[in-house]
């Protein structure tokens, strides 16, 4: 979804979607803030359209992010093995592997947030105010830190300290100033149509009204179940809370410490608890604690502590470590190749619209055919230019007047060996319905978005 609108951009057909069913997007897609999308244009611009090269430098783009954080603390003079081990516990956490995966703005966060750190400790005072902007683009939730991180610069930058407030004017207010204005003339100065479509895919996401609802979802909800494999995750979170308000209580205050409270703060009154988002107060408390508390060094030439690092590193990895070994043994049926040839060799000529399984949008996104999202209301496609209508399926659907066409089936060398299937998400078995009539096609979506089958 966060791919489509750069596509169209990249074909001549300006940034727009009409998979997505917020109202407007035909004409200018702003259901997102831009940064995703215009990366995700210049990487198509280089690289070609494929769903391994799509994906690839977001995975990139952790990497360098993780490479810079293990930098930053030993700038920041901490210890080698520690600087290592909170690296890798940053990325064993299953939000910022799974938006990476995903190919979702997360990962380009994470890159950013870490260069902002890493000119902090540099004092690259222009770098870290112009990286900041650049968050004003890439998602609100991030607003907290960008605003914490950009002030602190300008602060920085006219010799002043923050509990002075000389808030004065100088070169570097030109970087957001400059952003600001650049985006009204992407949204052409627009107001309604983004206040349409940026505002309504926020309401998806907003806090609860009711305030004891509120704390509830902000400190609970948001990690369960989601974190049950990984329990450390909100248990640093919640260290690292109560430290930062423990240190403003006594009136110590640091720039991370005061980017993790506003965080904390918005989202508990803005943000409702969206799991995807929990890598970001995740690695800004990492962040917090390492640099906070004065860990002391780990002496290799101690058994135990090294002993005791190893089964940290260890359970740490069990979640992400697991996925990536079912994944290895499942290569067979989840590679996504050979079904993507099986949709492309059952297209017709026809004027046709596909719907059901996404791994459809990489078999049409070249060619005529157009790919619409069943679970995205209202539909932008005028369902009457269309002379054929495709359902892609993982399970087999009953409807009559939706014909089975073709199947496609995947069989996996080691499941077979082993005499047992994994139940995981694959390619295993795809169904290919089509019918020539509008109103059957419709009674498919409709099924579709009633029932539990997974059409993912």
């Amino acid at each position: 979804m966060g791919l489509d609108p750069a596509l169209n951009l990249l074909n001549g057909n300006g940034f727009t979607s009409q998979i997505w069913g917020h109202p407007g997007s035909e004409t200018l897609f702003l259901a997102y803030l831009p940064l995703q999308g215009l990366v995700h244009f210049i990487n198509q611009s280089i690289l070609p359209f494929d769903i391994y090269w799509v994906r690839f430098p977001w995975a990139i783009y952790l990497l360098i992010g993780a490479l810079i954080v293990y930098k930053t603390f030993k700038k920041g003079g901490v210890e080698t093995a520690i600087a290592l081990l909170a690296t890798v516990l940053i990325l064993n956490e299953k939000s910022l592997f799974e938006t990476t995966r995903g190919v979702r703005i997360e990962s380009l966060i994470f890159l950013i947030i870490s260069s902002i750190w890493y000119c902090k400790i540099k004092e690259w005072k222009v770098f870290q105010a112009f990286l900041s902007s650049t968050l004003l683009i890439a998602h609100p939730n991030v607003w907290p830190i960008a605003l914490v991180f950009f002030l602190d610069a300008s602060f920085n930058y006219n010799n002043s300290k923050l509990l002075k407030y000389k808030i004065k004017p100088n070169p570097l207010w030109l970087f957001p100033i400059i952003i600001l204005i650049g985006y009204l003339f992407f949204i052409n100065f627009d107001i309604e149509l983004w206040k349409s479509q940026f505002l309504f895919q926020g309401e998806n996401h907003k806090a609860s009204s009711n305030f004891l609802t509120k704390i509830y979802d902000h400190l609970i909800t948001r990690f369960w179940p989601y974190y049950k494999t990984q329990p450390w995750v909100p248990s640093i979170i919640y260290i690292a809370l109560f430290l930062s308000v423990k240190g403003l209580i006594k009136r110590r205050t640091s720039t991370l410490q005061m980017a993790l409270l506003l965080t904390h703060f918005v989202w508990f009154i803005i943000l409702g608890p969206y799991h995807r988002y929990n890598n970001i107060l995740f690695y800004i408390s990492v962040f917090y604690l390492v640099k906070s508390i004065n860990l002391k060094p780990i002496n290799l030439k101690n058994p135990k502590l090294v002993l005791v690092s190893i089964i940290l590193l260890l359970l740490t990895s069990v979640d992400v470590a697991s996925r990536h070994g079912i994944a290895i043994l499942q290569r067979d049926v989840r590679n996504p190749y050979p079904a993507i040839e099986w949709i492309k060799q059952n297209l017709s000529n026809e004027a046709t619209l596909v719907a059901g399984h996404n791994i459809a949008y990489y078999a049409t996104a070249e060619t005529k055919t157009d790919y619409l999202l069943h679970n995205e209301k209202p539909y932008k496609f005028n369902f009457d230019q269309y002379s054929a209508f495709v359902i892609i399926a993982d399970k087999q659907l009953n409807i009559k007047g939706l014909n089975l066409k073709s199947e496609y089936e995947s069989t996996s060398v080691f499941e077979k060996k082993l005499k047992l299937q994994i139940n995981k998400p694959t390619y295993r078995n795809l169904y290919y319905y089509k019918t020539n009539n509008k109103a059957i096609f419709n009674e498919s979506l409709l099924f579709l978005n009633s029932t539990n089958t997974k059409v993912r």
